[in-house]
Order: C-alpha cells, then sequence, then structure tokens
C-alpha cells in the first residue's frame, strides 16, 4: 500500500501526530486538483505552514485537504491567505482534555492544533449541512443510515429542536449530505450510510454552545425516536427484532450524550421523547435476555424523568 495512505489510517488513539516533514507530502497527496492548487514554489510552502498548523495530525490535514478541495479555483498560496485571516481561538480557555486533545501537554490558554481547522470548516457550512452535522454528532459515528432523515420523521417538530424543515426532501437532504461529505467531515460508507470520526462529532459538541448543542441533541433523539419500534402494554417485539437492532447503539449513544450535556449545562432537561426511546430500548434488550445493559439503560432513562 502506498506509504502516504498507509499514514491515513494511522490511529491516532495509539500513537503521536504524524511528523511535519511528512504532513505536507499526505496534504499534498489529498489534493484533487494539483495543476492548480499547488501551481508555484510558494504553493508547496504553503502547505508546509497548513499542515504544520494542524500539528502535522493525520485527520486535520484530510479535513484541510477536503476543505481546499471545495475551493478548487484557489492556489494552496491563496487558501493560506484565508487560513490566516480567519482564525478563531475554539478551546483557548480549556485545558487539554483526554479523548479530544491528543497534545496533553498542551497548556490552558493555547490553541489546540485543530481548533482553526474545526472553525473554518464548522463555520463555513451552510444551515442544512450544520444542522444535519449536529445531529450525527449525538448518534452512533460508525454508522448513521440516511433513512433516519425521511420526510416523515422531519415533519414533526418537538420543543427545543433544531430546524428539520432545513433537511426535508430528498434535495435538500442531498445538499447538506454533499456539504460534510465534499469537506471530508462525514463518509459515505455505503449507500445510505454515513459514518462520521469521533474526534469531528467531539468538536463540534464542544464547539456549539448549550442551546445549540441541545437543540441538535433534542432532534437526534427525535429521527431515532421515530423509527425505533415502540414498546406498547407489554407487547412482545420480535417483528421488530431487525430494525431495533440496527438502530439500538444509536439508543445507547443518546443516554450517553445526555449524561455529558448535563454535566456541560446542569440545568438541562431531557427531551420527553428521551425517556419513551430509551424505555423501548430497555424492554427490546429484556427480550434478547442482555439483562445487565438493559438494566443499566432503564435507569438511565429514569434519571431522565424530570419529576422523578
Amino acid at each position: 500500500m502506498d506509504e502516504v495512505l498507509t499514514m491515513l489510517m494511522y490511529d491516532e488513539d495509539e500513537g503521536d501526530h504524524a511528523k511535519y516533514e511528512d504532513g505536507p507530502q499526505v496534504l499534498r497527496h489529498l489534493l484533487k486538483f494539483p495543476k492548480t492548487q499547488l501551481a508555484t514554489e510558494g504553493d508547496d510552502k504553503a502547505t508546509i505552514f497548513l499542515a504544520q498548523s494542524v500539528g502535522g495530525l493525520p485527520l486535520g490535514i484530510r479535513i484541510m485537504a477536503g476543505f481546499m478541495n471545495d475551493m478548487e479555483g484557489d492556489t494552496a498560496s491563496e487558501f493560506m491567505k484565508l487560513y490566516i485571516e480567519d482564525p478563531r481561538e475554539l478551546m483557548m480557555q480549556a485545558g487539554a482534555t483526554p479523548g479530544y486533545d491528543k497534545d496533553i501537554a498542551r497548556s490552558e490558554g493555547e490553541e489546540h492544533p485543530l481548533d482553526r481547522v474545526w472553525t473554518i470548516s464548522f463555520g463555513s457550512l451552510k444551515p442544512q449541512s450544520r444542522t444535519l452535522l449536529g445531529i450525527m454528532s449525538f448518534l452512533n459515528p460508525d454508522q448513521i443510515p440516511q433513512y433516519l432523515f425521511d420526510v416523515a420523521a422531519l415533519s414533526g417538530k418537538p420543543a427545543n429542536c433544531a430546524d428539520l424543515s432545513l433537511l426535508k426532501g430528498r434535495v435538500k437532504l442531498k445538499g447538506a449530505t454533499t456539504g460534510l461529505t465534499i469537506p471530508a467531515l462525514i463518509d459515505e460508507i455505503s449507500k445510505g450510510v454515513f459514518s462520521i470520526h469521533r474526534i469531528v462529532q467531539e468538536a463540534i459538541r464542544y464547539w456549539c454552545n448549550g442551546d445549540e448543542a441541545y437543540k441538535y441533541f433534542t432532534a437526534a433523539v427525535h429521527v431515532v425516536y421515530e423509527h425505533f419500534p415502540r414498546q406498547v402494554s407489554g407487547r412482545p417485539m420480535p417483528g421488530n427484532w431487525d430494525k431495533c437492532q440496527d438502530l439500538i447503539q444509536h439508543d445507547q449513544i443518546l443516554a450517553e450524550r445526555f449524561e455529558e450535556l448535563q454535566n456541560r449545562f446542569p440545568k438541562l432537561e431531557a427531551p420527553a421523547e428521551l425517556f419513551e426511546l430509551l424505555k423501548s430500548c430497555g424492554w427490546y434488550l429484556f427480550e434478547m435476555a442482555d439483562h445487565p445493559p438493559a438494566i443499566q439503560l432503564l435507569d438511565k432513562a429514569l434519571k431522565t424523568c424530570a419529576d422523578e
């Protein structure tokens, strides 16, 4: 396998940053319009700067390249000027956070290497793409089926929810997904099924303020709730086991994400649909004789009740 592609598959959770000297090579390899983007020696130097700006992190370089490819008419030097003009110190006031910050030595007040990439990527998105990304940041990152966002699921809208009308209809949804796949914020791993890197999820959740994050979370709960089979009056669910299995990880992750939100914003109350969703999910696990996870999930469901 090509050495550059091998580097792109590097597991950031188990190792150090890619070396600065390798970063520009990776970035150049990912550019789709090299004749335009790398027209001069100055453009080559720009790729060195851009790779160093994200600490040589493969994910950061990949996202940087995706954004550059979206601006195909610009040379690397022109893109670098835009990049320099639009800095935002996303996590300046936060200390290093395990699971997001790979540079644990980063002191409070110092900028994380990926912060500028997140700011450019998220801040430049069109409303429909930003809404979709926000919702996806609360779902199972490995497999997000497009059918979650069908017209039926987007027709209703619970209180304090993101504007789902931005995604309603095939044309709008296609525009939203394209707006995320081009800058490499999500991948279409098979037809109608998407994945999103966990670091991207964590970054967008951190990047959002409390009100915005809650609206995205409520929307994520809603689209899963609309598709997860209901448990009604203790009736068995064997005819729906396949559908339950397809969505069970989304339910479990939503429960974890609500705990995360409450830790950041203690006054937040759970969306009404979350309790019903977790209750049905717990019942399915009980029917599958998966008792410990069922008990854990039902316990979380009880904790979401404001009048517990």
